[in-house]
Parts: C-alpha cells; structure tokens; sequence
C-alpha cells in the first residue's frame, strides 16, 4: 500500500518543517505550501489531475494565513462523498472553528501540540478516511 501524499499548507516555515519532519516516516512524500491561495490552487489542480498521477493526499493546514483561511480553502474544495483526511491546525481553537472543522469531518489540532500528538491526529485521521473507503 502506498501511502498518500502529505500536503502541509502554513505561513509559518519553521511550521511547515516540523510537520514535515514529525510525519516524514509514515509520509515521505510530501508538498509544502506558504498560503491558502497556494493550498487551493494545489487541490484544484489536483483534482483535476494536473499534478501527475493520482494519489490520495492527507492535507494538514493551519487556520489562520494569507489570502485565504485553511478552513476556506478546505470549506470550498470539500466533497463530502470522497472524505479526504483533513487536520487543521490553530491557536485560536474557538467554537465557530470546532463547529467548521466538524462540519468538513476535519480534525482540529490546538497549538501548542506535542510531535506525539500531531502523529496520533494524522493517523486517526487517515484510519478514519480508511474506514471509509476514501483512501485506500
């Protein structure tokens, strides 16, 4: 079994690496992404399989970014009939973002997190979407 691609959406690099980082294990793959422009612009073109081959992809992202909020982009690019694993990552954990999170079926992750508590979300996450059948 292949595992899917990790896309990490933050304006924070130091961010971005320490995902990467953490999940480079059970995710070698993985595309890092500055804003929520450049996170959607990714899914749009993946879903229309611009960028390559057709992979399933776990998407973490932070709420708060330019242009465009983690929750927006999520919000405007979900399909609730091919649940993609979406972890959502905040220090502003408030119950409008609970509810939004739920609403998609994402995961909300409040900053600050341990790297063992980023590990557990992701793959409770991706068992989640396994479950499923939205990603084999």
């Amino acid at each position: 079994m292949t595992s899917p691609t990790l896309v990490i959406a933050d304006d924070d690099a130091d961010m971005r690496a320490l995902v990467r980082d953490v999940l480079r294990p059970e995710y070698p793959e993985a595309i890092e992404l500055a804003d929520g422009r450049q996170l959607f612009w990714h899914l749009m073109r993946a879903s229309f399989g611009v960028t390559g081959t057709k992979r399933d992809i776990v998407i973490v992202t932070d709420l708060k970014m330019p242009t465009y909020s983690g929750l927006e982009v999520l919000d405007a690019w979900h399909d609730p009939t091919s649940a993609t694993p979406m972890i959502v990552i905040t220090a502003f954990p408030d119950e409008t973002v609970r509810k939004r999170a739920r609403m998609l079926d994402a995961t909300l992750l409040a900053k600050p997190f341990s790297r063992a508590q980023l590990r557990e979300a992701v793959h409770e996450t991706v068992r989640r979407a396994r479950m499923n059948g939205a990603i084999s």
